[in-house]
């Protein structure tokens, strides 16, 4: 990486779900995926960082008759997203602040392949294979603007991939509290989740959330499913009210931990519920209340051009501006 340059930067969040958005015209001062994986690991670390939990380089079109946008996520850990709902709703008030959006029309996003990737490409593991994808893989939809700075955002997220239960025939949970009958249902969207239904974490705190985060992502996934589903976000999913179109969900994230806010993770909670009879697929809306706040998901419905889509709407907001010197990240 030089180290003669600072490097601007915006920093949003979808409901607490934070990134920093940087120009790609900056990646040309880094020589490799390891370089810019490293760079993401020190900018979100959150006492020695700005603090987010994610990167997000953006590359606009050079032709302003274009909309064209390409952006790569990369996760508070250095590894690459494949998806994540809450940073493609920060770039959508991004793009009507930079007035590249209207927040009226459809707009793709398609992803963003650095140059020297091209050179490096034995280096992509089959797991970031998406990285190499062409073709649009999210939609903004619409927004509903507050001010310059808040809006509410709605993205198609598509829909399932696979979606299959996976039965746990041992005692692996049991010292979570009362798992005995739960089977949880595996999500495969433009990134994998893992999602557990039961009444049981109402009882939970954050610290439980985070160990059973932890072990379902890591020793239940290798030891009760040999390893048959890929490391996956873990989504934790209860009844919230009376109103069956209103759930409580936590998130253990792939390559951030617990979060404050999964956009995809409540797209999955979404497709467990129905997969297991929870709702109708009819229902219009179902409300996720997140740590970091509520979001929404719709049933299926048909866009023109994208065919069939699940949307994911929830808030977003700029939190501020600035420049990273480059001393901070030698």
């Amino acid at each position: 990486m030089h180290s003669d340059f600072n490097i601007e930067f915006e920093k949003f969040h979808g409901a607490s779900n934070d990134f920093i958005f940087i120009s790609d015209s900056y990646l040309k001062f880094f020589s490799n995926q390891n370089e810019l994986k490293k760079f993401a690991e020190k900018i979100c670390d959150r006492n020695q960082g700005i603090g987010a939990d994610g990167v997000v380089f953006y590359q606009y079109p050079l032709d302003q008759n274009t909309t064209l946008v390409n952006i790569l996520i990369i996760n508070s850990d250095g590894s690459f997203a494949g998806t994540c709902g809450n940073a493609l709703r920060c770039l959508g008030l991004k793009l009507i602040q930079d007035k590249k959006w209207d927040g009226l029309n459809s707009f793709p996003i398609f992803r963003l392949l650095p140059a020297f990737f091209t050179n490096q490409l034995e280096t992509i593991l089959s797991e970031e294979e998406f990285i190499l994808q062409k073709n649009s893989f999210a939609v903004l939809t619409k927004a509903n603007v507050h001010n310059l700075n808040d809006a509410n955002v709605s993205v198609a997220m598509g829909k399932e991939i696979e979606i299959f239960q996976t039965p746990i025939q041992d005692h692996s949970l049991a010292n979570f509290g009362n798992f005995e009958n739960i089977t949880p249902i595996f999500v495969s969207l433009s990134n994998p989740h893992w999602v557990f239904i039961s009444s049981e974490f109402l009882k939970f705190n954050k610290k439980m959330y985070e160990e059973f985060g932890h072990y379902a992502q890591n020793d239940l996934r290798q030891k009760a499913l040999k390893n048959k589903i890929p490391l996956a976000n873990i989504g934790m999913l209860s009844f919230h009210e009376k109103n069956v179109s209103h759930w409580n969900l936590v998130v253990y994230e792939r390559g951030a931990g617990l979060t404050a806010c999964c956009g995809s993770g409540g797209v999955a909670a979404r497709i467990a519920l129905e997969h297991s009879l929870n709702i109708s697929t009819q229902l219009n809306e179902v409300f996720f209340k997140m740590p970091g706040g509520i979001i929404s998901i719709s049933k299926i419905i048909t866009i023109e051009n994208y065919g069939e889509q699940r949307i994911l709407s929830g808030p977003s907001k700029k939190v501020f501006s600035g420049n990273i010197p480059h001393y901070l990240f030698q």
